[in-house]
């Protein structure tokens, strides 16, 4: 159970597509998951596919 005194965390997506760098994706999840910036960082794609 969550404790009532602590802040929520600000949920962030970085959505990613063909043709995106791993820099694309990588650099601004470095920024977000601070742990003083409380975020929850995930990645997301229209689709589930493997990496080429």
């Amino acid at each position: 159970m969550p404790d009532a005194h602590e802040p929520k965390k600000l949920q962030v997506a970085i959505l990613l597509y063909d043709g995106m760098t791993a820099l694309d994706a990588i650099g601004p999840y470095e920024v977000l998951q601070a742990p003083t910036l409380n975020t929850d960082v995930r990645f997301v794609a229209r689709e589930k596919r493997s990496c080429q």
